[in-house]
């Protein structure tokens, strides 16, 4: 069946009960676990908050620098840094369970089992509403990235679908193949919803151009570059499975929110433009992406713009990506990316 936002209603059904009480979503990263952020940003305005991805046990991240600026946008080089998932319900759980807004728990897994086992120890923990794999995590102990193999997504998400009654959403990564087998795998491994995309590859040199900008050598790109390829992503999935889609990927201002939804998605996950200007975007996005649906779900949600008459609308959600709460101490109504690029230490926990 089509997963479908009714006309003039804003609420978005993810399925297993998960309801978010509007399409904007606080995509896994620099939300952290949304405590760092809760003085900052008025949350419960939010229809949802995905954590950053977190490991059965703790994971250091990689040494700096982390960051580098790129043409529109950032390369970031973080790595899997988190405390583990005792130490993370332990500090946030109760809160999350308090708070109006649903808390989505990403996770990150080497191997299957591993992520098998995390899910098991989340299934019925008050204040997690929903699960998102991270399938571009892995590649630990010999291991690959999942996300980049239809069968290998496949199984992670298997595992996580018989561990648990919460929602599974899987989150791809727009470097695999063939995105769309890869989508109708994770569909028929028992996804509840898809997420796309994840940050990029990339890689830029050093100023002095003898040796990689980043510690880690390679990053993830981020920002409005990265928007075009999430819109191509997102476009081919919502066309080949029948779930709903929660697009990620550039989206700096309500028109890109629409961009994804004309077609592609019915709720919107908004990350890394706020790295850019956060205060000055937050609540236009969210006030206005209210407004849009309110005003225009007739177009939005039948099709009716130019050459897509018949294509279904399951892409229900879009992402928003902010930067660390050091960072966000930072933003006012401007924000200037080299103040960014000079604090990079302040970005530790993304």
């Amino acid at each position: 069946m089509h997963h479908h936002v009714r006309v003039g209603q804003a609420a978005v059904d993810l399925g297993r009960g998960l309801v978010l009480p509007n399409p904007v979503i606080a995509a896994s990263g620099p939300f952290g676990y949304g405590v760092e952020v809760a003085d900052l940003v008025d949350l419960p305005r939010l229809g949802g908050i995905v954590t950053r991805s977190t490991s059965l046990r703790p994971r250091p991240g990689h040494r700096g620098p982390r960051m580098a600026e790129v043409p529109a946008g950032m390369l970031l080089g973080m790595g899997p840094q988190n405390p583990g998932l005792d130490s993370v319900l332990e500090r946030y759980a109760e809160v999350w369970a308090r708070w109006p807004v649903p808390v989505i728990l990403s996770l990150c897994a080497d191997t299957s089992s591993e992520l098998g086992e995390a899910a098991r120890r989340l299934d019925g923990v008050p204040g997690i509403a929903g699960l998102e794999l991270n399938l571009s995590c892995g590649g630990g102990r010999g291991g690959g990235v999942p996300g980049l193999d239809p069968d290998a997504a496949a199984s992670y998400v298997a595992v996580a679908r018989r561990s648990t009654e919460l929602p599974v959403i899987a989150k791809l990564t727009a470097a695999a193949s063939d995105v769309r087998a890869v989508a109708r795998a994770v569909e028929s491994a028992g996804a509840d919803a898809i997420a796309a995309i994840n940050t990029l590859p990339g890689f830029v040199p050093s100023a002095d151009r003898r040796g990689p900008a980043l510690a880690s050598d390679y990053g993830g790109i981020c920002g409005p570059a990265l928007r075009p390829v999430a819109l191509r992503v997102v476009w081919e999935v919502a066309q080949a499975v029948d779930l709903p889609v929660i697009g990620i990927g550039g989206v700096a201002a309500v028109d890109d929110v629409l961009d994804f939804r004309i077609r592609i998605c019915e709720q919107v996950h908004l990350p890394d433009k706020c790295i850019f200007d956060l205060a000055g975007q937050f609540e236009p996005l969210v006030g206005g992406t209210r407004r849009e649906i309110a005003q225009g779900a007739d177009d939005l949600l039948t099709g009716s713009f130019g050459g897509m008459d018949g294509l279904h609308q399951q892409v229900v959600g879009v992402g928003l990506v902010l930067v660390s709460a050091g960072g966000l101490a930072h933003v006012h109504s401007h924000y200037d990316k080299r103040d960014l690029l000079r604090n990079q230490e302040a970005l530790s926990w993304i």
